[in-house]
């Protein structure tokens, strides 16, 4: 068991914390916040309770592992604008989904596009990269489920330069799966909810492309 409740955690979202790995400096564990995903479940009713009850509190992650299997299967490769996934580990705050950590030029924590707007950093060429994941994602029937301006990192690595790689949000999360036998209804969901992060990017009202 890898103990991380003594550890400080390199960031926080709504339903899951994020640490460094004990053993592995270049990964991640993620681990669920169990409490506040079980209220959130008990609040569910109806068909939809009984779809996530299948995986229980980890239906998101067997729902990202499952797409993320199917694309590297595809290409025969680790997709590169995809967070690498390890495994999963037994940790003394549930399981932990091991990933890769995605860095800058400096070695430090890959910023968010969030990070990058509020520091006037979001610039055209930034811009041009988050264009051209859509049209990848789109041109490999990705389908995507919630994209937003803190899961997109800019990272860099010596293969890839810069670049951008989504570190959660793939998968279909419909109870009927309808992105997965119609490639038009794949492409409309993701461009708006890539729009949707372009909205929220602008209403920072600090981004500055050159």
């Amino acid at each position: 068991m890898i103990i991380l409740k003594d550890q400080t955690p390199i960031a926080q979202g709504s339903t899951q914390t994020i640490y460094p790995h004990p053993d592995h400096p270049e990964r991640l564990i993620k681990v669920r916040k169990l409490e506040k995903l079980q209220r959130k479940y008990n609040r569910k009713i109806g068909g939809r309770l009984g779809y996530k009850r299948r995986h229980g509190l980890y239906v998101t992650w067997m729902r990202e592992l499952e797409h993320y299997f199917s694309i590297t299967l595809r290409l025969g490769r680790h997709p590169i604008f995809l967070q690498q996934y390890y495994g999963v580990v037994d940790t003394d705050l549930g399981l932990g989904l091991v990933v890769g950590k995605e860095v800058d030029r400096d070695g430090n924590v890959a910023p968010t596009l969030q990070d990058l707007a509020k520091r006037g950093a979001f610039t055209r060429e930034v811009q041009q990269k988050l264009q051209d994941l859509l049209k990848l994602i789109n041109e490999l029937r990705i389908s995507t489920t919630d994209v937003n301006m803190n899961n997109i990192v800019y990272s860099w690595s010596e293969d890839a330069g810069d670049h951008l790689v989504m570190i959660e949000g793939i998968g279909v999360n419909t109870f009927i799966p309808l992105a997965r036998f119609s490639n038009y209804l794949n492409i409309r969901s993701n461009n708006r909810h890539f729009e949707r992060t372009y909205r929220s990017l602008r209403n920072l009202k600090v981004w500055h492309p050159d």
